[in-house]
């Protein structure tokens, strides 16, 4: 055996599947923090009958089963002594050893938790393993029998895997395949049985292909992941388990066909045909699973988001080239006319291909809210406990998505907001009895679709925002003069003192807020995305935060436009329509123009005062885009809209050349940047300039 035949170490296969370590765990991390919420809601409510105990055990058991052998897989010790504990302390819940408490369910979260951040961990090179000795002493009270030690337990992992890793009613299934390992059996799951009986029962044969991993593979391009797209195009790919022995790793494939697979196909696979008694051919009643589920789990492909990003810069580009033959198709007036309409019609095909390359594209890249919804639970327990609050959580439109981007981006500033929730908002039960409350406060999380947008929101029932207290600590600070108090603060002037950096109303500093970082975190995201926050509140009844976030920030339609001799690009979706202003019909105020609209005042900004452009160069006709949002409409006044095109947004990360009100910049076709303007931005830039004595 050459060198580059040899096998991989665990510690050369570590940092190769990092990736889709990450994930999966991150899936199994989530699952668990759900089951151990729903399992400490069955145990004081165990008349309640929603929650099943001995499933949410079983359930439990298989996540951290999976969890301890992933991060065995990768090298991370610590994160598989943490899983090793929390699955040994329910594998004696569920065979009558130990009995479920409070405590114990108090310890498997707080161990949830720490492993969560020694996963994390692995996504900073930087960051350090944190101390996992306390709560490996937690967790051992709640095991009565003597603990094992690293070594005991990489010696036992194959022996107690199977217990821990399979439900009771899938035993007599598992038990018809012999001639599959152990180490095989105790990583599958109900799921997993099923779809190995529905293949049994369509008459499909099941065999199974281990890969040794070794450098000369790699070399030819025989990854896993190559392995498991051609899996899953010539059969159905039920499973793939990574296996550790004697430090080495290998991988196996469970399959189903309609025939043997010939060897010669998959050279690099060692293939075994599985062999299946009798009783396992008998249909489940249970089994909801047919030949549809089949193909529609073993469809589905794990793609790294980075793929996706080169494939969408791809279509950024072809939309850019699109731009530049429309700028030059009216050049070409000398030519025949069939071919101009040869190449308009052309042209106009391309653009309808390009939407729906680049709508299949963004598709690919969205997912669920639940993917960051999931997480807070968890927290907004740990929060009203620290606290002293009651709070029911209630989450809807989970399934609301968006792209994967921004729910990474999402989960710090949700998580501010709802820590201000229950700190800020909701009192205390003594608190809310006083005032004929319930004791128990309710906290909203929901995410709903509006056009090309996506709006969190984040409410409660709690004391609401008072803007007395927020008039006297700006006044305090220097922020706003002494002639202005909290009545005449509106919800948008709140807000905005409520996102500078160091306030805060809270006397006090503890582990839910006081340090007045909170709102300046999710006012920094919300305009590095390209979206808008605004907030209602009512005192002594609650306060509601949406935040309003693009799908997608690669590509998207903005309305061109010009002022002076230059041209802007404005995202489609932030202006609600244009319209035509008279200067007549413009009223002057101590607080700026104003624009009679509909029953209503229309406050106006003007970009021409705001960018310093000369006033000779001002068309006197002029137009208005109308943004805002919850009654605090305005509009920015413009030139003229030269049209509606597709752009490829290049966002400005360098914070000594960003502006208020610039999210970012575009090529149009002709090789001359366009700035992005961002309305909200442009809007609290105009406030803050005029408060300081400028003009708007």
């Amino acid at each position: 055996m050459t060198e580059a035949e040899k096998p991989f170490s665990r510690q050369q296969l570590a940092q190769q599947y990092i990736p889709d370590f990450l994930e999966e765990s991150d899936e199994h991390l989530r699952s668990s923090a759900k089951n151990l919420l729903s399992l400490e809601k069955a145990i004081l409510q165990p008349d309640d009958g929603e929650y099943e105990i001995s499933g949410l055990i079983d359930d439990l058991l298989r996540s951290f089963h999976t969890l301890k052998g992933l991060t065995g897989i990768v090298g991370l010790r610590p994160a598989a002594e943490i899983s090793h504990d929390i699955e040994s302390i329910l594998d004696n819940v569920r065979s009558g050893r130990s009995e479920i408490t409070n405590g114990m369910i108090d310890s498997m979260v707080r161990g949830t938790q720490t492993l969560d951040k020694v996963i994390s961990a692995l996504r900073d090179e930087d960051k350090p393993l944190p101390d996992i000795s306390p709560m490996l002493e937690e967790l051992a009270v709640h095991l009565p029998e003597t603990k094992e030690t690293s070594s005991e337990m990489a010696q036992n992992e194959k022996a107690d895997g199977e217990g821990a890793a399979i439900a009771n009613e899938t035993q007599s299934i598992s038990q018809s395949f012999a001639e599959l390992p152990k180490d095989i059996v105790s990583n599958m799951d109900d799921k997993d049985w099923q779809l190995v009986r529905t293949a049994i029962d369509t008459g499909k044969s099941l065999t199974l292909g281990i890969i040794t991993p070794s450098e000369d593979k790699t070399g030819q391009g025989i990854t896993v992941n190559s392995i498991r797209e051609e899996l899953q195009e010539a059969t159905h790919l039920i499973k793939v388990i990574p296996l550790l022995t004697d430090g080495e790793v290998r991988f196996a494939f469970l399959v189903s066909v309609d025939h043997e697979i010939d060897p010669g196909i998959f050279p690099s696979l060692v293939w075994t045909p599985i062999a299946v008694s009798q009783s396992a051919s008998g249909r489940s009643d249970r089994s909801s699973f047919g030949d549809s589920e089949v193909s529609r789990t073993t469809s589905s492909l794990r793609v790294d988001i980075k793929r996706l990003d080169e494939l969408m810069h791809l279509v950024g580009d072809l939309i850019v080239s699109r731009s530049r033959l429309i700028d030059v198709l009216p050049q070409l007036s000398g030519a025949p006319q069939a071919a101009l309409e040869t190449l308009e019609q052309t042209s106009s095909g391309i653009e309808r291909q390009l939407r729906s390359l680049r709508e299949a594209v963004m598709h690919v890249r969205l997912v669920p809210l639940s993917e960051v919804f999931d997480r807070m639970p968890l927290a907004v327990r740990d929060l009203a406990r620290d606290s002293g609050h009651e709070v029911q959580l209630e989450m809807r439109g989970e399934e609301t998505e968006i792209d994967k981007v921004l729910v990474e981006r999402l989960h710090d500033p949700l998580l501010h907001l709802v820590r201000n929730a229950i700190t800020h908002g909701i009192e205390t039960p003594t608190e809310r009895i006083a005032v004929d409350k319930q004791p128990e406060g309710v906290l909203r999380l929901s995410g709903r679709p509006e056009g090309d947008h996506i709006i969190v929101s984040i409410s409660d029932d709690g004391r609401g925002i008072d803007k007395e207290k927020i008039a006297a600590k700006a006044q305090k600070l220097g922020l706003i003069g002494a002639q202005k108090n909290g009545q005449s603060l509106t919800n948008e002037d709140a807000l905005d003192l409520m996102c500078r950096s160091g306030f805060t109303t809270k006397k006090g500093v503890d582990l839910g807020s006081g340090r007045g970082v909170g709102m300046d975190v999710v006012r920094r995201m919300v305009d590095a995305v390209g979206g808008s926050m605004s907030m209602q509140t009512t005192l002594g009844e609650g306060t509601c935060f949406d935040l309003r976030l693009p799908l997608t920030m690669t590509i998207i339609d903005a309305l061109i436009i010009r002022l002076g001799d230059e041209r802007y690009a404005v995202p489609r979706g932030d202006v609600h329509e244009v319209i035509e202003i008279n200067l007549q019909d413009v009223v002057r105020t101590q607080q700026g123009e104003l624009l009679p609209f509909r029953d209503a005042a229309l406050p106006l900004l003007r970009l021409h005062n705001l960018f310093g452009h000369n006033a000779d160069k001002i068309s006197p006709r002029l137009h208005g885009l109308v943004s805002g949002d919850n009654g605090s409409s305005f509009a920015i006044v413009i030139d003229r809209v030269i049209g509606i095109r597709e752009i490829v947004v290049h966002t400005i990360s360098d914070e000594l050349i960003a502006q208020p009100g610039i999210t970012g910049a575009t090529d149009l076709g002709d090789g001359e940047a366009v700035l992005i303007l961002d309305l909200h931005g442009l809007r609290r830039f105009a406030r803050e300039k005029f408060n300081n004595g400028g003009s708007a």
